[in-house]
């Protein structure tokens, strides 16, 4: 699953009477963290790791490199945020990668 395709998991997920998102990945969003596979990049993979299995920026597993992209609940939140202001998916993965890149 790709940044894009999340934030749609959360579009669809804010419908009344579909689980939500943290029901469709069988995770508690307290206790989760979004890794990106490779690269923080738009067309990384996302990775959804036990918070305590690593607290690190960058975690190596098995010859693979994932970088720390966002606590599960923050990004539930931000995404969600940003949906209820009419913001686009495009815009909302371009924001959320400029922030983790430039600010986080």
């Amino acid at each position: 699953m790709q940044l894009l395709d999340f934030i749609s998991l959360v579009a669809k997920a804010r419908q009344p009477g579909l689980p939500s998102v943290a029901e469709q990945l069988n995770v508690d969003p307290d206790y989760t963290e979004v890794y990106m596979k490779g690269a923080l990049a738009l067309d990384a993979e996302l990775v959804f790791l036990d918070s305590e299995e690593t607290d690190l920026l960058i975690y190596e597993k098995e010859g693979q490199r994932y970088f720390s992209f966002f606590s599960l609940w923050q990004l539930l939140e931000a995404v969600d945020e940003m949906l209820s202001e009419k913001i686009s998916p495009e815009a909302i993965a371009a924001r959320l990668l400029e922030y983790r890149i430039n600010d986080a």
